[in-house]
């Protein structure tokens, strides 16, 4: 223990034995207090278990093996490996799980990763976010680039960005306003149109586009369109399938 005040390294006693190499460079109440844990300054830190490190910033806690906080407020790292690099309010709660910044982000799953945001969440193991607004990820190697409120459940299932979007099949890409791709290998794009509720794809390995004012195919005319399906029971707004004339 190097400097500042009230800090603690190993149980403060005389024995040599409890958390041998533990260490606190400075300060105010910070405490190392298992191996090789280290607390490099700031206030109120913990560094509880085994090898664990929290370089400063205020309430913050490692206590997974190996885990890490680099700075920030009220951070916790729970797990064996866990990062946590700054923010506030962030909690890596599953082994090796990575939270680079932002607020009040959470990681449950084993190997996810946010970058940053606002209280995004990750319950897919190898999920990734890139940041953005309450975005959630729970399928296996889910993403979600960012946005708000866009879902990646799915396996392998992405959306890149947008409101409101859904990835739920396996496979599926959703992106723009209020797209749903409930079908495996699926991918749908909708425009900015205010419908009255998310509109969905109809079956699997489907491509449709939801833009009402017609789209292109890169060349300088414009394709025929086709009416997507709506549902019944459901006021939906019109889409239109890419039709294979050439």
């Amino acid at each position: 223990m190097r400097g500042g005040w009230a800090n603690r390294a190993g149980d403060a006693s005389s024995a040599t034995t409890h958390a041998p190499y533990a260490t606190v460079s400075g300060g105010l109440y910070n405490a190392a207090s298992d191996d090789y844990s280290a607390v490099g300054g700031g206030s109120n830190n913990s560094a509880s278990s085994y090898a664990a490190v929290v370089g400063g910033g205020y309430l913050n806690k490692a206590a997974g093996d190996s885990s890490r906080i680099g700075g920030g407020s009220y951070n916790n790292a729970t797990s064996l490996g866990a990062t946590v690099a700054g923010g506030r309010q962030n909690d890596a709660n599953a082994s090796d799980a990575t939270i680079g910044g932002g607020s009040y982000n959470t990681v449950t799953a084993t190997w996810g990763t946010i970058s940053g945001g606002y209280s995004n969440t990750i319950s897919g193991t190898y999920g990734v976010i890139g940041g953005g607004n309450r975005n959630v990820v729970t399928g296996t190697y889910g993403t979600v680039g960012g946005g708000y409120s866009n879902v990646a459940s799915g396996t392998y299932s992405t959306v890149p960005g947008g409101y409101y979007n859904t990835a739920s099949g396996n496979y599926s890409f959703a992106a723009g306003y209020h797209a749903e791709t409930p079908y495996q290998g699926s991918f749908f794009w909708g425009d900015s149109t205010n419908g009255s509720g998310t509109i969905t794809n109809t079956a699997t390995n489907q491509f449709p586009v939801r833009a009402p004012a017609s789209w292109r195919n890169g060349t300088s005319r414009w394709r025929n369109r086709t009416p997507l399906r709506r549902k019944k029971s459901t006021a939906w707004r019109r889409g239109w399938l890419p039709s294979s004339g050439r």
